[in-house]
C-alpha cells in the first residue's frame, strides 16, 4: 500500500498506468524509486530534462543506464544530483514539477 500510495499521490500516476507496468512494484521504493525521483526532480526543477519525460521508462532502466544518463551526466552541474541518488533521505523528494504525461 505505501508503494500505491507514492506512485498514485507522489508522482500522481494513474492506477492504470501502474496495472500496465506491474513489475514497478517490485522495485525497492527506498533503494530505487525515490532516489531516482529525487534525482529527476533536482533536474527537472533545473530545467535540463523535459517535464514529461516517462517516469516508467526511468524506473525500468538498468542502474548503470540510469547512473550514465542523469546522474553522471549531471553531476558537475548539479553536484546534489549524487546525493540524490543515494537516497536515505540525503534529499527529500518532494514530488515532480508537473505530473508525468504517461500513456
Amino acid at each position: 500500500m505505501k508503494m500505491m500510495g507514492f506512485f498514485v499521490n507522489k508522482l500522481k500516476m494513474k492506477p492504470s498506468i501502474i496495472s500496465k507496468n506491474p513489475n514497478l512494484v517490485q522495485l525497492s521504493l527506498e533503494k530505487q524509486i525515490i532516489p531516482r525521483c529525487s534525482v529527476l526532480q533536482l533536474l527537472m526543477l533545473k530545467g535540463l530534462i523535459k517535464e514529461d519525460t516517462s517516469i516508467v521508462y526511468i524506473l525500468k532502466m538498468t542502474e548503470k543506464e540510469f547512473m550514465e544518463k542523469f546522474v553522471s551526466k549531471y553531476q558537475n552541474e548539479v553536484p546534489d544530483v549524487v546525493k540524490a541518488n543515494q537516497g536515505k533521505g540525503k534529499i527529500e523528494f518532494q514530488g515532480l514539477p508537473v505530473a508525468p504525461m504517461e500513456t
